[in-house]
């Protein structure tokens, strides 16, 4: 067979070569459109075998004889591979065809189902989308949990608590799934559960009638077709088929099945059906890749395709299949050479036959895949080239060609060498990014990659949605807008949302500066209310904070304009889901921003994508929810997304980008090629990963009841833990049969984390080159040279700094030289003016003028003393949100606050009062939390009934004061202030942290040496000048009563050490350098980053670094 073969993963604009075809996949053809082979035959071939070539010959060829295109049917396994199909089909054909001939099974039930409306004067029928089925199961399952109708009697196994969960819903959908797929009604199901005693297959049938009235309910009024089930859609077409009354019957003189070892029961009945109806079936396919099992692939039909007795048709479950198909088998392997199919067959004989062993005597037609050519044929290279570069420019020597297994000792390490292959094929072999694939086993392996990929620069293409619509970054603001532009006071929560998300733009520091920017013009103004209460002002405003020119009064502008087109959309007379998002998505103006990612390309292409196409998705759901309830409120659409907990149907999913390499699973790599494969991540415990594949409701477990290799519903034994082990071995033949030319199999071993028994059934044939990579192994798994601009730029740097350390001027010119060339073909990174730590520094002004006045916080006075720097960064906007342990002290002063000699039941009373305040979720954090408090109050109590031991007369809370030391304006608030006998007065200053400092430290302590300067400036008031001491008083240390520190009291107002302290502090503060020490709390500082004495913190170019200039006519 001297061919290229049509490949499905790349759609090519230029004509195909001729196909020209080998002897035995010529006598598949013939033999399948024999007249004598009028019932069933049967087609199997290994991978590579060209069975989809086969597939597309045989229409070719049924077309030729005179058979009529429109009564030709092609089934494939998933919509994406009868989408590529159907085109290459199309093509194939001469001539226009009206219909599609390629479908799904679901598809064409579907077509059935449609006829048989159209044939009765009935609408047409509607699928119900996979979200829809959770949200009506969860509704149905609340309903009994409210007691709205009886319960269901699920068996104690099943605690109600679990009902209301998503896993138990998709266990649900599961148990549904395979019961339909083997024709059980709830009939059934309630009499296999009450025969094995399973009494939650009886609660999950009487679950399924309630879901079928339903279903069937919503179809009552004359303008609703009936809507189906995915589940059940395929078997009620072939009972549709099987019981049609009148003309117009659908049917086809000829049906191909691709990749029919992906086919389920259902599928197994409805082409017993058309058979029996006179169609000719061709089933094409291998045992050995299935890898739909999850969805109720049975690669056993295969097996039993070529028993049974010519004419007879059986559709009772132990002989369903049987069509007493010849066999074909394909011989030669086109895809990949001798090296790559001994792999693939050495896999496949570790999997138990299902009855189909001849196929994989296959051998390799191509002698070698070495360059990529067909040594067999014509020579044509197999890895088309990058249509931008022209031909293939490398020596064909140059390509890599075979196996190669790589073990290396991190995570990090695998990825990176992953990225490197990819780029070494792209830009040292100039092979297409779209003739290349990475295949890990599962979803978490991919988004972790896919991180990896895209921050080395490869472009990558994720196969499927894998989230619900409601969570899509670009769909979740949108809805949240829908909602705040209805409610008639906004929420805060919602605002926030707004700020945060791509409508607003801001993030965290951006918040922070919109809420002091705020409130410093509220403050202006002599108003007293907070950043929430002005934010919600503003928006509901908008001409509310016009004068904030930066970018946070810029997002508080257009939050505000999407919120009030909302809100006028809302009114208008007629309004829909529609009518509203559309208002929403107008005034957000980001269509044009996402779209011009998307077209220039770059790091966000990929991510712009995907934005547009979740909102065109959310744009359809809202077209078909109006559809489906034109007189519904828009905002119960918003309801509906956000009960749904399942993916949609996105865009993404449907079509192929260009010139990107495809990230797939294995079940996504089924029916596809590529030049380079690597398959990432072949580790014990993940693949394979044996865990049985049964659920709490024991779906796997019918199964195999009902097949016939299980006596009981007691569970899965060991036969289901082979079918699992097959299962993982037909996904790993996927894996490693997809390369036509170069296969990169590559694992980590760090000892905790090993490699697959998988890999020695590969490691160990002959020709495979196999790589360890040793911990000390510091250039890295992924190779030497850097193949990114950012890695090229990187090196140039550090060889310029290290020439020019050498005073090695030759060297350090040239690489400044290159560095300046980059520069000017527009590589930001090769620019000093964008390096970090070449600038000068930007402004060495004080903070504040000589005889400004500076503001102090006895609270701040310690991290002056402690460390400069932190104090300067932290104020600046450095601080990190307040965490739980800081909410739940801010409770406790509160509550200390308002009952100043509160016994303990008072204090817990104000605490169960209050505490639902802090907003924290049910659970044993909270009750741990609550526990936490309980003590901390239980000291406090203590410590009031024993004041007056301490000579405690009176006391008095939360006292504001401002005095003047110098050019400091010192202003703040005393926890207490206990009055002696003697007329003095002790400030206290309650702590709710865990350790305290020292007898010693608590003698030279800022904050209790501040509060005693200000009592005796008399910033308490005259009653409160003399000090007789201060103190902490810590109520959570691991002690049983409070600890308490106290500090001698100060005697002289003038000369003391605390104001010297103070006008020190004041200095500091308005200076224009802030010095750094080393002290115990770097280990928990939130600036560490940024300090020079830390490592993360250091100057990446030091300032004393030596430098060139280069200047040079040449670049």
């Amino acid at each position: 067979m001297k061919l290229n073969p049509p490949s499905l993963s790349n759609s090519a604009t230029t004509a195909a070569p001729p196909i020209v075809l080998d002897d035995s996949q010529q006598a598949a053809i013939a033999g399948a459109l024999a007249q004598e082979h009028t019932g069933a035959s049967l087609i199997i071939g290994a991978p590579g075998t060209g069975k989809t070539t086969v597939v597309i010959e045989l229409v070719k060829a049924a077309v030729e004889q005179g058979i009529d295109p429109e009564k030709i049917l092609v089934l494939s396994a998933t919509r994406r591979s009868a989408g590529q199909l159907r085109n290459v089909v199309a093509q194939s054909i001469a001539g226009p065809i009206r219909g599609a001939i390629v479908r799904t099974a679901a598809a064409a039930a579907f077509s059935i189902l449609t006829a048989q409306a159209s044939s009765q004067g009935d609408p047409a029928p509607r699928l119900i989308t996979g979200p829809e089925q959770d949200q009506l199961l969860g509704q149905i399952l609340q309903g009994h949990q409210d007691g709205l109708v009886p319960g269901l009697n699920w068996p104690p196994s099943i605690p109600e608590e679990t009902l209301g969960l998503r896993g138990f819903r998709a266990e649900l959908r599961d148990l549904f799934m395979r019961a339909a797929e083997n024709g059980l009604g709830p009939e059934d199901l309630d009499a296999l559960g009450r025969e094995h005693g399973r009494p939650d297959w009886s609660a999950a049938a009487k679950l399924l009638s309630e879901y079928e009235a339903i279903t069937t309910l919503q179809t009552v009024t004359p303008d609703a077709g009936r809507r189906y089930d995915p589940a059940q859609i395929i078997d009620d077409g072939a009972y549709a088929l099987s019981t049609w009354q009148g003309p117009r019957k659908p049917g086809w003189d000829l049906v191909i099945v691709d990749d029919y070892q992906e086919a389920t029961a259902a599928t197994a009945r409805l082409l017993s059906v058309l058979a029996r109806d006179g169609s000719q079936l061709v089933l094409v396919g291998d045992p050995d890749v299935a890898v739909q099992g999850f969805r109720g692939a049975m690669p056993a039909l295969l097996g039993r395709a070529g028993a049974g007795q010519p004419g007879q048709i059986h559709l009772d479950p132990q002989r369903l299949g049987e069509f007493a198909a010849p066999r074909f088998v394909l011989e030669n392997v086109w895809r990949a050479g001798a090296q790559l199919r001994t792999i693939t067959t050495a896999v496949t004989q570790t999997i138990a036959s299902v009855g189909q062993v001849a196929h994989r005597r296959a051998a390799a037609a191509v002698a070698s895949t070495r360059l990529g050519t067909d040594d067999a044929g014509d020579g044509r290279s197999r890895g088309p080239a990058h249509p931008d570069r022209g031909d293939n420019t490398g020596s064909t020597s140059e390509l890599i060609a075979g196996c190669e297994v790589h073990v290396v000792p991190t995570e990090v390490l695998q990825d990176a060498l992953v990225a490197n292959v990819l780029r070494t094929e792209s830009l040292l072999h100039n092979v297409s990014w779209s003739q290349m694939a990475v295949v890990c086993r599962s979803g978490g392996d991919i988004a972790r990659l896919r991180r990896s990929l895209a921050f080395a620069g490869v472009p990558v293409e994720i196969v499927g949605a894998d989230i619900a619509l409601r969570d899509e970054p670009a769909v979740r603001p949108l809805l949240v807008a829908m909602r705040g532009a209805g409610q008639e006071e906004l929420e805060i929560e919602t605002a926030l949302d707004l700020l945060t998300s791509p409508i607003g733009g801001l993030d965290g520091i951006g918040l922070r500066r919109l809420r002091r920017a705020l409130r410093s013009e509220e403050l202006e103004h002599g108003g007293g209310r907070n950043s929430d209460a002005l934010i919600l002002e503003a928006l509901a405003h908008p001409g509310f904070g016009a004068t904030i020119a930066d970018a946070s009064g810029a997002a508080l502008r257009r939050v505000a304009r999407v919120l009030d087109a909302g809100h006028k959309a809302l009114e208008q007379t007629g309004a829909t889901a529609q009518t509203v998002l559309w208002a929403v998505w107008d005034a957000a103006q980001l269509a044009q921003t996402w779209q011009n990612a998307a077209v220039l390309g770059g790091p966000g292409a990929a991510r712009a994508d995907r934005d547009l196409d979740s909102v065109m998705a959310l744009f359809r759901a809202a077209e078909n929810y109006v559809d489906r309830m034109p007189q519904a409120h828009p905002q119960s659409f918003v309801d509906f997304i956000t009960a749904q907990d399942l993916p949609a149907d996105n865009l993404a999913s449907g079509g192929q980008q260009e010139q990107v390499v495809s990230l797939v699973t294995p079940a996504g790599a089924a029916g596809r090629q590529w030049d380079l494969v690597v398959v990432a991540g072949v580790q014990d415990g993940s693949w394979p990963d044996l865990r049985l594949r049964d659920s709490l409701l024991g779906s796997q477990t019918l199964v195999e009841l009902l097949s016939g290799r299980a006596t009981d519903a007691k569970g899965l034994g060991p036969q289901a833990r082979k079918a699992v082990l097959y299962d993982e071995l037909r996904a790993f033949v996927v894996a490693v049969s997809r390369s036509t030319r170069r296969l990169v199999i590559t694992a980590v071993d760090d000892g905790e984390t090993l490699p697959s028994v998988f890999l020695d059934l590969v490691s160990d044939l002959p020709g495979v080159q196999v790589r360890r990579s040793p911990q000390s192994d510091h250039v890295s798994a992924a190779g030497e040279a850097p193949l990114t601009l950012r890695g090229l730029v990187g090196v140039l740097r550090g060889e310029h700094q290290s020439a020019l350390l050498a005073d090695d001027t030759d060297r350090a010119r040239e690489r400044a030289e290159l560095l300046a060339y980059l520069t000017t073909q527009g590589v930001k990174e090769a620019d000093p003016t964008n390096w970090y730590g070449t600038h000068e520094v930007s402004a060495t002004a004080q903070l504040f003028s000589d005889d400004a006045e500076i503001r102090v916080s006895p609270s701040r006075l310690e991290a002056v003393e402690t460390c400069a720097l932190r104090w300067m960064l932290e104020t600046s906007g450095g601080q990190p949100a307040q965490g739980l342990s800081q909410s739940v002290g801010t409770l406790i002063h509160e509550i200390a606050a308002k009952f100043p000699s509160g016994t303990l039941p008072d204090l817990r009373q104000e605490l169960d009062l209050r505490w639902e305040q802090l907003k924290l979720p049910e659970g044993w954090p909270s009750r741990r939390q609550k526990a936490h408090a309980e003590v901390m109050l239980a000291k406090l109590a203590q410590y009031f009934r024993d004041a007056p031991k301490r000579g405690q007369v009176d006391v008095a809370v939360e006292q504001n004061f401002t005095v003047t030391i110098g050019r400091a304006v010192m202003s703040g608030s005393a926890d207490r202030l206990e009055f002696l006998a003697d007329g003095s007065v002790r400030i206290v200053d309650l702590k709710t942290g865990k350790s305290a400092p020292t007898k010693e430290e608590t003698q030279a302590n800022p904050q209790l040496g501040a509060y005693q300067v200000a009592a005796l400036a008399q910033g308490f008031g005259e009653g409160a000048a003399i000090s007789a001491g201060a103190s902490l008083l810590y109520v959570a240390t691991p002690t049983k009563s409070p600890t308490i520190r106290e500090q001698d009291a100060i005697t002289d107002p003038e000369e003391n050490w605390a104001k010297t302290m103070i006008v020190q502090a004041a200095e500091v503060m308005a200076s224009n350098c802030f010095t750094a020490k080393t002290n115990p709390m770097c280990r928990v500082c939130p600036v560490r980053r940024s300090c020079p004495l830390q490592t993360e913190g250091q100057h990446i170019v030091p300032p004393s670094a030596p430098s060139l200039t280069v200047e040079s006519d040449d670049v």
